[in-house]
């Protein structure tokens, strides 16, 4: 099952000690990551943004920053970051179509106290306990929710027989060694890279088609108001000459 886990920490170094945590069930197999980053609150409103691909660490945001950067991330795990930094910006656009527990989203959308560093990560996990485990002697604070994506059958049946690959994979992985530890360790990686491309472009798919389909409505509404004020002006000019007609 995938889902988006936010881990809450008072202290930055058990949220890095926790990343850690996290790649080591990779690594063992028990858990799939797509994609991670982290947040930490500032007391004047900011927030520090240290994500997987980010060069030189921690980056402080506001407001267009970070709306910037969460179409970097992309997906489930921007949408979230975007809710723990109250940022909306071309969220529900980028984020594509996908659902979330109405419960998780309450409770990401309460700010985190000052210094409050969050892992926000996406993952795939055939039960709780590996991340909770992990996660929750360091002092985690952990919220949950799985991720139904809606794309056309065709889609959604696809990611569902990657996911399947994937935990198959991963159980595999869990018994092997030397060699083909690294063999399954990079078609793990292979599935992970088609999912994201999958997903990716099945949401430009329907953004495009949503964006063609409000061009199409705009354009339409357009004519539409063009016509009525044509003919609210000719009424206008019958008006007036019959003004001009009753003052001569």
């Amino acid at each position: 099952m995938t889902n988006i886990i936010v881990a809450s920490f008072d202290k930055d170094t058990k949220a890095i000690e926790a990343m850690h945590k996290l790649s080591e069930l990779e690594n063992y197999g028990d858990i799939s990551i797509y994609r991670k980053a982290m947040v930490r609150t500032q007391e004047d409103g900011k927030y520090e943004i240290l994500e997987e691909n980010t060069p030189n660490g921690w980056r402080t945001l506001t407001g267009m920053g970070v709306g910037s950067l969460l179409g970097a991330l992309g997906g489930p795990v921007g949408f979230v970051v975007g809710l723990c930094t109250g940022t909306t910006i071309g969220l529900i656009s980028d984020v594509g179509r996908q659902s979330f527990d109405e419960n998780f989203v309450r409770k990401v959308e309460n700010k985190k106290p000052a210094g409050t560093v969050s892992i926000i990560a996406e993952i795939d996990e055939d039960s709780d306990v590996f991340v909770d485990n992990a996660l929750r002697p360091l002092g985690a604070e952990i919220e949950r929710s799985d991720i139904d994506f809606e794309f056309s059958d065709y889609v959604d049946d696809q990611i569902d027989q990657i996911d399947k690959n994937l935990s198959e994979a991963r159980e595999k992985l869990k018994n092997s060694a030397g060699r083909e530890k690294e063999k399954i360790t990079q078609k793990i990686a292979e599935l992970k890279d088609k999912r994201n491309e999958l997903i990716a472009n099945a949401r430009k798919d329907v953004k495009n088609f949503n964006n063609q389909i409000g061009g199409a409505v705009a354009k339409n509404r357009a004519g539409f108001i063009k016509k009525r004020i044509a003919r609210h002006e000719e009424k206008l000019k019958k008006l007036n000459e019959e003004l001009l007609d009753i003052n001569a």
